[in-house]
C-alpha cells in the first residue's frame, strides 16, 4: 500500500463516480470501482470485493490514519458501534 500522490486525491473529490443510477450493472459497477483503486479483478469481482471492504475497514480503524484525518479515538467508537 502506499500513499497516493496530492493530485490524485484533488481528482477523485472532484470527480462523478458512477453510482447506482448509472446504466453499469452490478457486476461493472465492482469493475470499475477496482479498477480505480488498483485492485485485480480475475474471473469475478467477488474476491476484489472482499479485498477492497477490507483494506477500507483496515484504514478506517489504522490509529495513524485517523490522526492524520483529525479524528479521535471516540470518533471511531461511534462509528462502528464498539464501545468500551
Amino acid at each position: 500500500m502506499q500513499v497516493w500522490p496530492p493530485e490524485f486525491e484533488d481528482l477523485l473529490k472532484g470527480a462523478r463516480m458512477p453510482g447506482p443510477d448509472s446504466d453499469l450493472s452490478l457486476e461493472q459497477l465492482a469493475n470499475v470501482y477496482a479498477a480505480i483503486l488498483d485492485i485485480p479483478v480475475h474471473d469475478s469481482p467477488v474476491q476484489s470485493l472482499h479485498l477492497m471492504f477490507t483494506l477500507y475497514n483496515e484504514f478506517r480503524n489504522n490509529q495513524h490514519f485517523m490522526a492524520g484525518a483529525g479524528l479521535s479515538g471516540a470518533a471511531s467508537t461511534s462509528a462502528t458501534g464498539n464501545e468500551g
